[in-house]
Formats: C-alpha cells, structure tokens, sequence
C-alpha cells in the first residue's frame, strides 16, 4: 500500500498489465467487482501511551467501508477525501484487525443514477449507463479522448494511525498581505484541535523572523488563532525565467510551557497574485500580475501521470516538472478531470517556479444537485483548499473544465435531447456549485485567491464562455478543423488555456508496449491506443498537407512528430506575438497516463516529443518570430524579461540549402529603440531588392536580432516552400562525441542543410538537450546528451526529412 486493485492484481499476476498491446479490454471485468482487503497490526509502545488516537486515512478510492476489529468506523463515497476517525476505544493490545471492502464504483453509483429525474450528460464515459456524474472520483478514470477506461479501486494514499495528547495543529494559514520596497507584511492563523485543559503557546518562525504567541485561555475544541508578522527586506518568489522563486522555512510549534506538543513545518514564498479580469477596449481581459507586474504565461496543461496513481513516484514528478521548467515554462494547469495533485506536485512547483492554475475536479459532465452531493463537494473543495492554499506556486481556483461551454453550446449533450424544464433543472444545478457554493467556499478559506467559475469562461452571465477576447479559451478549431495550423492566427484571444495537436509516441515507446506486427497506423493495437475518434486518420490527412507520404510506419511516426511540433511552435509565438492582447499560452497537454497516440509534448515514459524541443525554443525570454507572405518577411521581437530590451539591428539572409548567402540585408536600430518588458514589437517589413531572383525550392531565410555589443538575442529562419516541396540534399553530416561531466557533448557540421535531424538510441534515462533539429550549411552545432552510460557514436542513429524526401521508391 497505497495500490489499486489493478496493480495489486498485476503483482499477483492475476491480471495483464493493461498499457500492453491490447490488454486494457480484457481487465475491464476488474472495474464491475467489489473487493476486499485485510491486514493486522500491533500498536508502538508510544501510541499506547497517548490519550488520542486516530486512524487517518489519507485517500480511499471511492466506495469503501472500513472496520477496525469487526466494528464499522467509516463510510466514504469520495475519493478526494480524507478521513481521520478516533479509535482510542477500539484499539487493544496485541493484533488488531483492518478490513476494508471497496464496492464497485460502477453498481454503487447506480442507486444515485435512477433517483436522478434527468439524464446527466458525460461524453467521455463510454458505456450506456453514465455513472460518472454521480460518483466523486477522477473522471479520466472512465476513459477520456487520451486515455483508457480503468475504473479503479483500492487504497490510493497512505492510511496512518496518529498519537497525542493535549492538542494537535489541524492547520496554519499563512498568505502575503502587501509588499512594498522594504517590507512585507504577512497574515494567517492557525487551527488547533485541543483536548484537554492545559495552557499552551505558538511559536511561528518565518526564516529568522520569530513571533511568540500565548494562547493560555484557549478553549477546548477546535480554536482559530489569528496572527501577523513583518519581514524586512523581503526575497520575492517569482517564476521561472523572471527571478528566483525564493522560499522561506516556516516553523509552527505548538508548546506547553517548555514541552513541544505539534509541530507544522512548510515553505513559504513571498508574493502576490492579482488577476485582471476586466471589460477593457478590446473586451475582456484575463491577464496575471505577479508582485505588481503583469506576467505572459507559458506552459501546459497536465493530467494525472498514470491511470494507477500510487505508481507515479516521486522521481517521476521531478522528472516531468523539471521538464516543463526546461522548456521555459512558468504555469502549469491542473486539469479538472484528474485529482487534486499530491503534495509532493506542489511542492516542486513552488521549488521550480510553475505557477499553478488549478481546477476544481469536475470536467465535461453536468453534476446533480441533491443535498448529498453539495454536501460532498463542499468537505471535498474546503478540505482541499485548506491542504494547498499556502503554495506559492497556485495562481487562481477554477470552477470546472468546459462545463460552462460545452453545456451551453450543446455539445456535451451528446445528441440527448432534454426538455425546457430538464435543460433549466440542470443549469440550475451547475449554477448552484460553481456560482455560488464553490466561490462562497473559496471566500472562507482562502478569500485572497481569483476564482473563474469555468475554463473557458467571461464570467458573465451576458458573455458566451469561449467568446473570442473576452477571457481565456479553448482553441480547438484547428485541430477539429482543416488541421492547417496556420490558422491558429485567426483565433487569438486575450489568454488560451487550451489548445492541441495530436502525434504518435516515439518509435522507442512504441516498442515498449506493442510488437514488430502491430506496427502499422490502424492496426488493433493502435486503434486500442488511440482513443480519439477518427485520430490515427487525422493525423494522416493533416500531415499530407504539409509533409511527402511516409514510406513506412517509422516514417509516419516521424512525420506526426514534426507536424504537431511545427503546430505547437507556431500556436506559442502566434499568442505571444499579440502580446499585451494576448497574455497566457497552455497547450494541451503536457504529458500522458499511458502510452499512445496524444496531444502530449512528453510520453508516459518521460521521452521528450519534438513538440517539447520545439516549445523550448518558442518560450524563450527573447524570440523573434518571421512569418512570410511570398517574399516578404514580416519580424515581430517579443521580450518576457522584466526589463527593457534595447535592439541594435535586424539581420536577414536568403541562404541557399549549400549555404551560399544570395542575399544579406541589415537594418541599423536608433538608440531610442527598444522593446518593452512584458511586450511585442513588429519591427518592418523586409523585402528582397528588385530584381532579385531565387530558387525557391533551395532557400531559407534567416533573421537574427543583435543588441547593441553585436550578441544574437534571438534567430528564427523560415522556408519559402511548404515541407513536402522541398529539394532537400543527401545527408553528409560530421560527428563528434566527448565526454563531459554531465555525460556527452554531441558536435555535429554539415556543408549543407539537413532538416529536421532526430538523433536517437535505444537506451533508457538518456535525454538530448535538443533534437529534431535543423543542421544549417556551414554551422556547427553541439548539444549535450545527459548519461552516465558509456557511449560511442555507432551508438547513436541519425534520421532527417531529408532521408525522407530522398527515399528511393
């Protein structure tokens, strides 16, 4: 323990492990069954001591009865709660007994299901009998668009059992009240269960900072204690790329005189968060602030990191989260389909500069409106706000994932058509949570916080959810449409909390769940790990547009790489070239529960896709972004830093593919010119001179921006014909590997192009500092492979777009 019932049979080989070829149907009988488990325990001499004891279980998945020595001591139906019983008297010397028996979450919602007068629209719970609505638990459980329908079972948090005696510290609360140059003021309290009449004390330590309170007429019971405290010369939390994300030690003890009854330690980071959310000139806004200054997000959302989530260890969540942090990202969203991530999540985000958007867990589905389930959702949302309110790391609480939208603009209904009566009993409903029960808790617990009742939403009763620059929204039009990603131009919105493009894994990933004769796009294997509809086929037909048809799968799987990192790369720098209009940039998704074809940038084995190289690349602090009509190159200088970015001049080159430069072309800048922080800044409009003549088919264009010591701020180049048209050379590439600290640095020279180079080797725990990269004439590239393996370059295999193109019939 923790486990789910799927990996606890996995270890008994009483099942297959469902990620495997076609495994996930043949272990959906698991998800119909109750289950039971028992253990035996003896208590430490110390707890037997204490006049307190409680049983506290961290998190039940989701029907459980729990009996301690033959006596019924819990029954829960949410699985994101936790419990904490007293079982004092039930405890005895020698073994004692724990049973616990999970009921089906499919039969146990049923009752709920009949007595509900309208049908409950769920469109990603696949069977006839939609039981999701009903059930509090994570609704990617019962399969979504990316993932498997493993409706799980079992002990998914740790259960302890918890000694004391006079009190204990149930919580502290402890928020950034006002900064200013010297000082900054903070304010909290803490809760203290007490149990007995002796007096007691706070001593609250913030770095080097103490603060003594006495707190001897504290009454038994459950006491709020209020506190403040000053801290000179502050160090600031900040996000990625903007500063360091400083966090101070905070210490809580609870003493009775001299003797330490409880003690709550955590780290704190100094900082405010203001969202503006205003009616403005160009309609709607919905930008950050952070400490005062407005701030460009640039990240992901993310989704739990496996269907079985006790096995997602925290080296995995290093690993992803320093990922998203390489990649030049600042915020992170927490989908509300998942759970309410484990502490461990928002500790590396306060660590690692990742603000957190964070959904509450409803998504796509409308909820029913009986007193039992407020009431559920109601200990749910304030117990988890409580538990996570103190991170730095979270930016705002969001209501629910497209709820507002999707019922709205009908198509969460799924073709049900519901009466005039029905469809208001059910708006009604969904008012009721997310307009007035889970903003009214967000005021108690955590009044300082911005709530948005949905993702996309305006707020306004008066303003469609998704409509175009008022708020954030959900960018779907591309993938759902042509698949020309060049459209993502048309629909730029003041901040896009969703957006995607799918690709297939890595050839590597997919050799680790599937075999040699699986390996075509519609085989049954793919299909089982493909859950959108009609996703193998588009991704085909969109890639046509832009790419030669693949040879063989390999290929195919290259090419849907290339095409949904190309999609991804021009999404960012379209949002953040529409800089201060446009303010926030989350594509969907970070990374995956299981291995398959998806819109992740990182695979269920932490591979990086080419997405994620190429998003690296488009949230850098400086970019220059080239578009071109023909020939002319439109420039636009987008700067994220805090201060201001003085240019010197725009360099342009039409290069030929032998690296023979046919045309060089410089604009000296004023002195006075320069592009601001947090801002976007079209520099001009370049033309060739007249007269020039080129082959298109066999030039690029490269742009680069130099500052006044004649450093390269920042390069982008473009080509004038699409992929697929391209004249592409034979590959003659130059290699060099040398050992470094961190492993190898991989030099690599090319007299001319190569396209898209992805440099790959079959081995794990080995990551590229980039990839899928082009090689351009003339230019040494070097890049870092992080190993501690011994490698030689026959190692290594080499493949490009220009293979591709030249690949013999």
């Amino acid at each position: 323990m923790p486990g789910t019932i799927h990996t606890d049979l996995m270890a008994v080989k009483a099942i297959p492990d469902p990620n495997q070829r076609d495994n996930e149907k043949w272990v959906q009988w698991v998800s119909n069954m109750d289950w039971e488990y028992k253990s035996e325990f003896e208590l430490l001499p110390d707890i037997e001591t204490k006049q307190n004891v409680q049983l506290v279980f961290k998190g039940l998945d989701t029907y459980a009865e729990v009996f301690l020595n033959g006596k019924s001591i819990l029954s829960s139906d949410n699985m994101f709660l936790e419990h904490r019983i007293d079982v004092k008297s039930l405890l005895k010397k020698g073994k004692n007994e724990i049973r616990i028996v999970f009921i089906s979450p499919l039969k146990a919602a049923l009752p709920e299901l009949a007595g509900n007068k309208q049908v409950l629209p769920a469109i990603n719970d696949a069977m006839p009998l939609k039981t999701s609505p009903y059930t509090r638990k994570a609704g990617y459980h019962y399969g979504w668009d990316w993932g498997p329908r493993l409706v799980t079972s079992g002990i998914w948090r740790p259960v302890t059992l918890e000694g004391f005696n006079d009190a204990r510290i149930e919580n502290v609360f402890l928020e950034t009240s006002k900064i200013d140059k010297l000082t900054a003021l903070l304010k909290g309290n803490v809760t203290v269960d007490k149990f007995s009449t002796s007096p007691l004390s706070l001593k609250i330590q913030i770095g080097k900072k103490l603060l003594n309170l006495s707190i001897t007429d504290l009454k038994s019971g459950t006491s709020i204690v209020p506190f403040q405290i000053q801290i000179d010369k502050p160090e600031l939390w900040w996000t990625n790329g903007l500063g360091k994300p400083h966090l101070y030690d905070v210490q809580v003890l609870l003493l009775n005189g001299s003797k330490r009854v409880d003690v709550n330690n955590f780290h704190f980071g100094i900082r405010t968060v203001e969202v503006i959310h205003e009616m403005d000139a160009s309609g709607k806004s919905f930008y950050f602030k952070l400490n005062g200054l407005p701030v460009f997000m640039k990240g992901a959302n993310y989704i739990p990191q496996d269907n079985f989530l006790p096995e997602v260890s925290d080296h995995r969540y290093r690993k992803l989260l320093s990922a998203a942090k390489d990649a030049n990202m600042n915020m992170l969203r927490v989908w509300g389909g998942g759970i309410y991530e484990n502490d461990v999540f928002y500790n590396l985000c306060d660590s690692l500069g990742l603000m957190v958007w964070q959904d509450m867990m409803f998504a796509c589905t409308m909820y029913p409106g009986t007193e039992k389930f407020r009431n559920s959702v109601e200990a749910e949302v304030g117990q988890n706000i409580r538990r996570l309110r103190n991170h730095p790391s979270i930016a705002l609480w969001c209501g629910n994932n497209e709820n507002e939208t999707g019922w709205l603009k009908r198509w969460m209904m799924g073709g049900i058509p519901y009466s005039k009566s029905d469809s208001t009993t059910i708006y009604n409903d969904h008012k009721v949570l997310f307009h007035t029960l889970i903003p009214k808790i967000i005021n108690k617990e955590d009044p300082g916080r911005f709530y948005t009742r949905s993702s996309p939403s305006a707020n306004d009763d008066g303003i469609a959810p998704d409509k175009k620059g008022f708020g954030d929204i959900h960018d779907w039009h591309v993938w759902f449409g042509s698949g020309d990603y060049r459209k993502y131009e048309n629909n730029v919105s003041r901040f896009q909390s969703e957006y995607g493009f799918q690709s297939f894994p890595a050839m590597e990933t997919i050799r680790k769940f599937s075999e040699e004769r699986d390996w075509f796009e519609d085989s049954d294997v793919m299909d089982v790990h493909q859950k959108h509809t009609n996703g193998n086929s588009k991704i085909r037909k969109f890639a046509s547009q832009f790419y030669p048809k693949p040879g063989n799968f390999a290929e195919f799987v290259y090419i849907s790489q290339l095409q949904q990192a190309e999609a991804m790369r021009f999404a960012v720098e379209t949002h953040r070239k529409n800089m201060p209009y446009c303010m926030g940039s989350l594509y969907w998704q970070l990374n995956d529960c299981w291995p398959a074809a998806s819109w992740s940038s990182i695979d269920y084995y932490g591979k990086w896709k080419a997405t994620h190289y190429f998003v690296k690349k488009a949230n850098a602090q400086q970019i220059v972004v080239v578009r071109l009509n023909k020939d002319t190159v439109k420039t636009t200088l987008v700067n994220d830093a805090l201060e201001r970015l003085p240019v010197h001049s725009i360099d342009v080159k039409w290069v030929g593919f032998d690296g023979k430069v046919h045309l060089s072309n410089s604009r000296l800048l004023n002195k006075t010119e320069s592009i601001g922080s947090m801002s976007s800044w079209t520099v001009k409009i370049l033309k060739p001179d007249p007269g020039f003549t080129l082959d298109s088919f066999k030039t690029l264009v490269i742009v680069s921006v130099l500052d006044s010591k004649g450093k390269v701020l920042s390069r982008d180049h473009q080509y004038l014909k699409l992929p697929k048209y391209l004249s592409l050379p034979e590959v003659k590439l130059e290699k060099k590997l040398e050992e470094i600290p961190s492993g190898y640095r991989l030099t690599l020279n090319s007299s001319s192009l190569v396209k898209n180079l992805l440099i790959e080797i079959e081995a794990p725990d080995i990551h590229f500092s980039d990839n899928y990269f082009d090689v351009l004439p003339g230019e040494s590239i070097s890049l870092e492979i992080k190993t501690d393996k011994k490698l030689l370059i026959k190692d290594l295999s080499f493949s490009s777009l220009n293979d591709v193109l030249n690949r013999k019939p």
